[in-house]
């Protein structure tokens, strides 16, 4: 059924003015006023303490524009000096970005495209480095080799392995999907404690894949409508790259809801969000 335009709409911007009050209700009011500000002194102070623990550069890394349904479209309030594709992403160095409480930033506005199976064609095998393993995936460690062969028994392919780590994984059988948002224990401790949250899964799952022999990398950005969030992508033999969610142990598959903004291939993703992204889907394409 189509939607109806709406004839009219009428917005009311706050204001700040301040009518006729009574005394105590000044009195509220003034003293809310001071509350308010000396919590946000606290928070202010906090932040800074926080922030000096971190050393923070002037380099923005993407996911690589093509890696899409079709080729994302990239732009920033601040124009980046230098510009550097290398694997599955970009890198943007911006010489002098602004800076909000010491902490460098910029602005930018992606246009990415996604689709219904979160399936990218490329028939050209990978990278052997995406078997490798890394600080934050620790393929060699034998009680990885000896899960992921377990796991992965009696399968061939990678997308009969792939399937079996997201069905080991998925919620409530051999890792809990709790604890505190955005952790990142590390693969190895959210095994040994058994629970984590979506960036821990996408790790273990990164690192079983990569011991069972699937390439594999990880990737994040927003779920429409939610929040941030991490997944994953693995090859498919002669065909291209699969996106899967392993926090849902695959139950949830990666579609028009999973926004890709970075991929990484070793795990590092050196990347804050300073505010909520703003999403506005500017296109729709329904099948017929």
């Amino acid at each position: 059924m189509a939607q109806r335009r709406p004839r009219k709409m009428i917005f009311h911007p706050a204001a700040q003015f301040l009518g006729r009050v009574r005394s105590r209700s000044k009195r509220k009011l003034r003293r809310d006023f001071i509350e308010f500000r000396a919590a946000q002194d606290q928070a202010s102070a906090k932040l800074e303490a926080l922030v000096r623990r971190f050393k923070f550069g002037k380099t923005l890394t993407l996911r690589d524009p093509k890696l899409n349904e079709s080729a994302a479209k990239f732009s920033f309030e601040t124009t980046p000096d230098q510009t550097e594709e290398f694997g599955c992403g970009v890198r943007y160095h911006f010489s002098n970005p602004p800076v909000f409480r010491d902490v460098p930033y910029v602005r930018a506005t992606l246009e990415v495209s996604t689709n219904s199976g979160g399936f990218l064609g490329n028939a050209n095998a990978p990278d052997a480095k995406l078997l490798e393993s890394t600080p934050h995936w620790p393929v060699n460690e034998a009680k990885i080799k000896e899960l992921a062969a377990q796991i992965t028994a009696n399968k061939s392919g990678n997308d009969a392995k792939a399937s079996a780590i997201l069905a080991w994984l998925a919620p409530g059988k051999n890792l809990r999907y709790t604890g505190v948002t955005g952790s990142r224990w590390g693969t190895l401790k959210a095994l040994d404690q058994k629970f984590g949250h979506c960036w821990d899964f996408s790790d273990c799952f990164v690192t079983l894949c990569r011991a069972a022999g699937v390439p594999s990398r990880q990737v994040a950005g927003w779920l429409y409508g939610s929040s941030g969030h991490v997944w994953a992508e693995y090859y498919r033999e002669g065909k291209g790259w699969q996106q899967v969610d392993p926090t849902g142990g695959g139950v949830l598959p990666c579609g028009i809801y999973h926004i890709a903004y970075f991929t990484t291939e070793d795990g590092e993703m050196p990347i804050v969000y300073l505010a909520m992204p703003k999403i506005v889907i500017v296109e729709k394409d329904y099948a017929k």
